[in-house]
C-alpha cells in the first residue's frame, strides 16, 4: 500500500452538503374531497390541499380520506372553542397533530418525507 495524498478538491464535499432540496412538483389533477366531507368544510379543505402542494407534498388520490379526517380535526376544534368547549378542543388539537404528522402537515413530517420543511 502506497502513501498517496488525496487532493483537497476531493475531499471537499462542501458542493454536496447543505443543498437546498427542491420540492415534489404535484402530479395530476387537483384532489377531490371525500363524499362525506361537509360541505361547511371546503375553505378548510381548499387551505390544507394548497398548503401541502405548495409544501411539496405529492398527494395522490388515496389520501384523500386522510386530508378529510385531518381537515375534520380542524373544524371541530374552531367550532369547539366558539362553543367553549375546551376538551373537545384539547380532543380535536391531538387528533389534528397526529393527522398532520401522517399526511405531511408539519415540518418534522415533511423532513421525514424528504421533503426539507
Amino acid at each position: 500500500m502506497t502513501n498517496q495524498t488525496v487532493p483537497d478538491y476531493l475531499l471537499d464535499l462542501s458542493p454536496f452538503l447543505d443543498r437546498p432540496t427542491r420540492p415534489a412538483r404535484p402530479r395530476g389533477r387537483r384532489l377531490k374531497h371525500p363524499e362525506w366531507l361537509p360541505a361547511t368544510a371546503a375553505k378548510t379543505w381548499r387551505r390544507v390541499v394548497d398548503g401541502l402542494h405548495q409544501a411539496g407534498v405529492d398527494l395522490q388520490a388515496i389520501d384523500a380520506e386522510a386530508i378529510g379526517f385531518f381537515v375534520t380535526c380542524i373544524d371541530g376544534a374552531r367550532d369547539a372553542a366558539a362553543a367553549s368547549d375546551q376538551k373537545l378542543v384539547a380532543r380535536f388539537s391531538r387528533d389534528a397533530l397526529a393527522w398532520a404528522a401522517l399526511i405531511g402537515a408539519t415540518p418534522a413530517a415533511r423532513r421525514r418525507m424528504g421533503l426539507g420543511s
